[in-house]
């Protein structure tokens, strides 16, 4: 016998969907951020600093643990390139931090090559935590003129995050993406 339900599908969604607000810096609630995080949820997280500075990779290590993790991470190309030749000091720093590595600085010499940042964090999620190459995907985020203002970042350790990620950066013939 089917069992039924007088609740709307929505209802009955919002009667099974648990969530947590955990407010202030995630660099810094990481430890309750974490303890919110089902074990084995399909989770994702979206990670949006609000400048390069906070973006940590110790921070993305946490999250990337989970087994069932799909990460989400939007990477500020356009600060970068703005602002790295004019302060390489203090931007080595946040890079170093963001990136996990110091990697970058052999294949970065100029506010040309920062694009090349994106292929330096893909392979520390592939490397690191077994995210796979085919699974890691950044998405260029233009403004009118064209201009690259950041990247997401998508990294997923199964197939279905992958056919997901596809569905919603598709292309119309047009040119328009479905999500942005």
């Amino acid at each position: 016998m089917a069992r039924t339900s007088s609740l709307s599908s929505d209802a009955w969604l919002a009667a099974r969907v648990s969530v947590e607000v955990v407010e202030g810096d995630c660099n810094e609630t990481m430890d309750r951020v974490v303890a919110a995080i089902p074990e084995w949820g399909l989770n994702v997280a979206l990670v949006d600093p609000y400048n390069l500075a906070g973006l940590r990779f110790e921070t993305i290590a946490r999250l990337a643990k989970f087994k069932r993790m799909d990460l989400i991470v939007f990477f500020p190309i356009g600060e970068i390139r703005r602002n790295l030749e004019r302060n390489r000091a203090t931007y080595s720093v946040y890079l170093d931090r963001a990136l996990g590595t110091d990697e970058w600085q052999r294949i970065v010499k100029s506010k040309r090559d920062v694009t090349k940042l994106i292929g330096v964090f893909q392979r520390q999620l592939e490397r690191r935590f077994g995210y796979t190459a085919g699974q890691v995907r950044a998405v260029p985020i233009r403004n009118e003129k064209n201009v690259t203002l950041y990247h997401l970042v998508f990294a997923s350790r199964h197939s279905r995050g992958d056919v997901i990620w596809e569905s919603i950066t598709r292309r119309t013939p047009g040119g328009q993406r479905g999500l942005f």
